[in-house]
Order: C-alpha cells, then sequence, then structure tokens
C-alpha cells in the first residue's frame, strides 16, 4: 500500500523551526555568558552556553515530534482513502458489474413471480442446493457475494480501516438501492421473522444505525 512521506511544505517548517530555536537559544546562552563574564565566573559561562543549547535542542526535540505526528495522521487518512477507493475499484470491475447484473435480473423475477416470503436459507436451498441448473446457483452465488461485500465494507468501516464518508459517498446510493428492493426486502423480513442466523444481518443494522447507509 502506498504511504506519503512528510511534504517538502513540512520539511522546510521544521528547518525553519529548528533555526528560530536554535537562535532563540543562541540568545539566552549569549545572554547568560555576558552576565557571567562580568561577574569572571568562567564555569558559569560554560554552563550559560550549555543550557542555552539545551533550551534549543529539547524545543527542536518538540517541533519534530509534533511533526511526526502529524505526518502519521495523514499517512493513516491516505491509508484508509487508498482502501475505500480499492473497493470501489472492485465494486466496479467487469466481474462485479457480471455479479451485480445478474442479482439485479434474480430480484426481478423474485418480484415478477410474486410474494413468496423466502428466506435467504430458502432461497440457498431452492437456487443452489436443490436446482440442478448451474444459472440458478450463479443466481445465489451473485447475491451471496453482494452479501459478503457489503459485510466487509461494515468490518472496515467498524475496524476505522477506511474512510466513512468515502465509503458512504460511494457505496450508500448501492446499499440503498438493495434493501429499498421489495423482492429483498421481503426476503429481509422472513429471514429476520424465520429467526435465521446470518451474519450479514447484523452487518446491514451496523450500516444503517451506525455508519449512516
Amino acid at each position: 500500500m502506498n504511504t506519503q512521506s512528510p511534504t517538502r511544505l513540512q520539511i522546510a517548517a521544521a528547518l525553519l523551526f529548528t533555526a528560530i530555536i536554535a537562535f532563540l537559544g543562541g540568545l539566552i546562552g549569549w545572554y547568560l555568558a555576558s552576565d557571567a563574564l562580568q561577574k569572571d565566573y568562567i564555569t558559569n559561562i560554560l554552563l550559560s552556553f550549555c543550557a542555552g543549547l539545551l533550551v534549543s535542542l529539547v524545543f527542536t526535540m518538540i517541533i519534530q515530534n509534533i511533526l511526526a505526528r502529524q505526518s502519521a495522521v495523514e499517512i493513516f487518512k491516505h491509508q484508509q482513502i487508498a482502501t475505500t477507493t480499492g473497493l470501489y475499484e472492485r465494486f466496479h470491475s467487469p466481474e462485479m458489474i457480471e455479479i451485480r447484473c445478474r442479482l439485479d435480473r434474480l430480484l426481478k423475477t423474485i418480484e415478477a413471480d410474486g410474494p413468496h416470503d423466502e428466506s435467504f436459507c430458502e432461497l440457498h436451498g431452492r437456487l443452489y442446493l436443490d436446482s440442478p441448473s448451474e444459472d440458478d446457483k450463479k443466481d445465489w452465488i451473485a447475491l451471496s457475494s453482494i452479501l459478503h461485500f457489503y459485510e466487509n465494507i461494515a468490518d472496515l468501516i467498524e475496524r476505522d480501516l477506511i474512510d466513512r464518508d468515502t465509503a458512504i459517498a460511494n457505496f450508500r446510493k448501492y446499499y440503498r438501492w438493495l434493501r429499498n428492493n421489495p423482492a429483498f426486502a421481503r426476503a429481509m423480513t422472513a429471514t429476520e421473522t424465520k429467526g435465521e442466523q446470518w451474519f450479514f444481518l447484523s452487518r446491514f443494522r451496523y450500516l444503517e444505525t451506525r455508519a449512516d447507509f
């Protein structure tokens, strides 16, 4: 995964701050040293210069630490966006477009056949386990692939591994199309009513209640 190094502006800012702090440290050391010279204390002269240098180093380290933390936050944000962009590219890949078109045809067929209130277990049995048709099996695989895709998005959002705002902008309209599809909505209701335990149910609830999908 790509990472983002500190920008030239950040490096220039760090050097500028270092120079300023070094200058201020030198002034402090010079002031203390001048005072010590007037009293003819050689030890105090050395201590004064060391104090000025120490102040300069301490402030320089503090500034560099602040810039390093800022850089780490920017790198993490960049990684989140890169992961989200990767998911978006995957969602629009030829393979996923074919899967999404197959799912659309399946839901239209279920809707045209009339309300049967089939749960996802019943759909799995009818399309994948019991049907000899390869097309039916591919239909179930298409449905399952989309469910798992949104499961993955929910997991990544919950673990803060993708950028939530970018994910909402990229995927919410597709997710809502699926959730508002009459055939899919009836299957969801039947699945919950019959108490079937599908992991995607909790993930969908998370997307809707916690991730603003």
